[in-house]
């Protein structure tokens, strides 16, 4: 995992952020699902990611809100790709 300082601007004033970076590959494990589903996500936008040159990251931050969005459904091939759920 890398660390990585994000700045965030608040009304007043700019605050810095220590957040880690995670792979695609870091995230499919944490969300229990294969890679191949971790970068759909990510790809579709239902998971904030970034890409940086030809590989995707996303900050933890953004999993965790992901997560809590999704707290209730634990994401499928199918919703991944833009597909139905049976």
């Amino acid at each position: 995992m890398m660390e990585l300082k994000r700045t965030v601007a608040t009304s007043r004033k700019v605050a810095s952020v220590d957040t880690t970076v995670l792979s695609v590959k870091q995230v499919g494990r944490r969300l229990m699902v294969g890679e191949r589903t971790a970068r759909s996500l990510v790809k579709s936008g239902e998971l904030k990611g970034h890409r940086i040159g030809r590989v995707w990251r996303v900050f933890e931050t953004d999993l965790n809100d992901f997560l809590a969005r999704n707290a209730s459904r634990r994401p499928t091939v199918n919703s991944a790709v833009g597909g139905h759920a049976a």
